[in-house]
């Protein structure tokens, strides 16, 4: 299982970007079947990511894939805006 948590603080646009962010996570540990606890889930982030100390918990990961999802989702929604 994955659980992702959006601020529902956040206005709608950025819950919208945060969403398309975490699903990419999503698609990366669905692609990823050697993922099955926290130990192969930071082997698989060391190998396509990297660590993020963004995370108020502690150590989380990210990804450029991710954080290209995100820009994506924030130009579609400029694009529809107009």
């Amino acid at each position: 299982y994955v659980n992702v948590r959006i601020s529902c603080m956040l206005p709608v646009t950025q819950q919208i970007a945060a969403l398309g962010h975490e699903l990419r996570h999503a698609v990366e540990i669905a692609d990823a079947p050697s993922v099955i606890d926290d130990a192969s889930l930071a082997a698989e982030y060391r190998r396509v990511g990297f660590v993020s100390h963004a995370v108020r918990t502690g150590a989380g990961y990210e990804s450029r894939a991710a954080i290209d999802a995100a820009h994506q989702v924030w130009v579609e929604l400029a694009h529809t805006a107009e």
